[in-house]
């Protein structure tokens, strides 16, 4: 079946040029609207595989559109690339997989980027899905009920909610260790528990939303600190954690596949 996408971008100018694209490579459906409530109400009625979602819209940034749609668990494996007309900082990107955004591009890119970007995270879209369905392992006996919520990917803090808290605990105590490390102007390196946490992450079947829900989950506490300069410590920190052990599943499915 033909993919679909939805392009949400103000400039009618972009919105042909991406169309152009879009069709001229793939034969993938392609729809569009300019502003960020159009884009919710498109969502009403029509379920796209793909958004292009402009971070600079005339009515709703971009970026609480993509917050408000992750958030539904309707459109939880929706996947979603950011474009900005400005350069995309790490920072920005940093914050784009935070809120739930699978890609971040800026513009001026070329025609064959783009292209490359929507197959190469639709591939890897494919390929969890395929991973969760085909090697799917309980931790125990469950009704036919729950075991259905889990093949139509349930996040892990509602599915294994013991195992969440336990993985949040582990992930805190990670950050903390790279803190102390920082801190302390201590060097060594020890990817062993990131790399163990991200083996746990994969045999419960981890999507990014997962990742980021521990990664919130984690900072809720740990950001009471009395201290401004642990506080900042402990932003920084976490989101270089975060991309490690998004890049170690990444490596994970890759190897299982």
């Amino acid at each position: 079946m033909s993919k679909s996408i939805l392009i949400v971008d103000d400039d009618h100018t972009n919105i042909e040029i991406i169309s152009i694209i879009i069709e001229e490579d793939t034969d993938y459906h392609v729809d569009s609207v300019d502003t960020g409530k159009a884009c919710l109400e498109y969502l009403k009625k029509n379920k796209p595989d793909l958004i292009l979602l402009d971070v600079m819209l005339p009515d709703i940034l971009g970026t609480d559109v993509c917050v408000q749609i992750k958030n539904n668990p309707k459109f939880v494996d929706v996947i979603i690339i950011l474009l900005s007309g400005i350069k995309v900082t790490k920072d920005d990107y940093i914050f784009g997989l935070e809120i739930g955004a699978d890609d971040y591009l800026s513009r001026p890119f070329e025609a064959r980027e783009l292209i490359a970007r929507i197959k190469s995270i639709i591939r890897l879209k494919e390929s969890i899905v395929k991973l969760r369905e085909t090697t799917f392992e309980p931790f125990d006996r469950r009704s036919t009920e729950q075991t259905a919520k889990i093949y139509e990917q349930e996040l892990i803090k509602i599915a294994y909610h013991k195992e969440f808290k336990n993985i949040t605990k582990e992930y805190t105590a990670i950050l903390n260790k790279s803190i102390q490390q920082r801190m302390f102007k201590n060097n060594e390196n020890d990817p062993d528990p990131i790399k163990k946490l991200a083996a746990e992450l994969s045999f419960l079947k981890a999507g990014a939303r997962d990742i980021i829900d521990i990664h919130k989950e984690a900072l809720k506490y740990m950001l009471n600190e009395d201290s401004a300069k642990r506080a900042f410590l402990i932003k920084e920190e976490s989101r270089i954690v975060l991309l490690e052990i998004m890049g170690y599943l990444l490596n994970f499915y890759r190897n299982k596949i």
